[in-house]
């Protein structure tokens, strides 16, 4: 008998608009089912994994933090984005999730949740 195919439940993406070098995205999921991804930009990975809470964090948090800011150059500033949509509802948070620990989300089944995440530079502020 052949057994079914079901949705993949979690999709991660990665999506780079920093003007300077390559970089890459190395994320891990960590919940009922364990993945890690290595995404170039533009790249996204799908999984059908177990349902249950899951926790998004990056292999190297302070490494990825040095090469965003590499990577927006002098006098930019880097602004990571990070978008969870799940049926028609999307939540936007930023980089200091990561630093508190992760993304936090429920899976369900047959349900999909796309977590992308997006890096653009902007200028700096002025200081007075």
């Amino acid at each position: 008998m052949a057994e079914a195919r079901t949705l993949e439940e979690l999709n991660v993406c990665w999506v780079n608009k920093a003007p300077g070098e390559w970089l890459d995205l190395e994320v891990v999921v960590d919940g009922p089912s364990f993945k890690t991804a290595s995404l170039d930009n533009g790249d996204c990975m799908a999984w059908d994994v177990r349902p249950g809470q899951y926790k998004l964090t990056l292999e190297d948090l302070d490494e990825f933090q040095a090469a965003m800011q590499a990577a927006c150059g002098r006098g930019l500033e880097r602004r990571l984005t990070i978008f969870l949509k799940r049926q028609q509802d999307t939540y936007k948070t930023d980089f200091r999730v990561l630093r508190d620990g992760g993304v936090l989300t429920n899976i369900r089944k047959d349900r999909r949740t796309t977590v992308t995440f997006v890096l653009k530079c902007v200028p700096m502020k002025d200081n007075p």
